[in-house]
């Protein structure tokens, strides 16, 4: 098997279907994907990931500046970038964040088609400290589905403090979920 393939095979492989059962009389089917991005070759680009995952949905994690997307700049917690039929949405690490380190960053990627820019109600970012370990979008349908999607970066259990920024991650997205 070549090295594409492989890792064609390795991305088809991460799907998770999840299925909407709608209170209207239309029927939603949206698929969702989670994969951390650490095994990925570092010169494929992120346009090529999208269309091997083709899904609706599609998370990221662990993403560092791998894509070339800048670190987190002073009050701007996140960026949004159209790339193919996605809306991608980047929460980049901070290199002042106690929590975080170059191989943090999250990616929210959204099929346009079905999920425009202006069903996102609200974007939810960690504080400066757990910067790329965390990101969250809440999206509101037409048809009145309300969903939140979460991107959560967990370190290593080996990690010299990983128990304690596992905490603070689970904290900040119970926060999230409250609201």
């Amino acid at each position: 098997m070549d090295f594409e393939t492989l890792i064609a095979d390795r991305l088809q492989s991460a799907h998770v279907w999840y299925r909407h059962e709608p209170l209207t009389t239309h029927d939603y089917r949206y698929t969702t994907s989670l994969y951390n991005a650490q095994a990925l070759p570092a010169h494929r680009p992120l346009a090529f990931v999208l269309s091997q995952l083709n899904t609706d949905v599609q998370i990221l994690v662990g993403t560092g500046s791998r894509w070339g997307y800048p670190r987190r700049q002073e009050r701007q917690e996140f960026y949004q970038k159209n790339i193919g039929q996605y809306l991608v949405t980047v929460w980049p690490f901070d290199p002042a964040g106690l929590w975080t380190n170059s191989s943090c960053g999250i990616i929210i990627a959204l099929r346009r088609r079905l999920f425009p820019k202006g069903c996102i109600r609200s974007y939810f970012s960690p504080d400066p400290q757990l910067a790329g370990r965390a990101g969250a979008l809440r999206l509101r349908m037409r048809g009145g589905e309300d969903f939140t999607f979460f991107g959560l970066y967990f370190p290593p259990a080996s990690y010299w403090n990983a128990e304690d920024i596992a905490d603070r991650i689970w904290t900040w997205s119970e926060s999230v979920m409250s609201l």
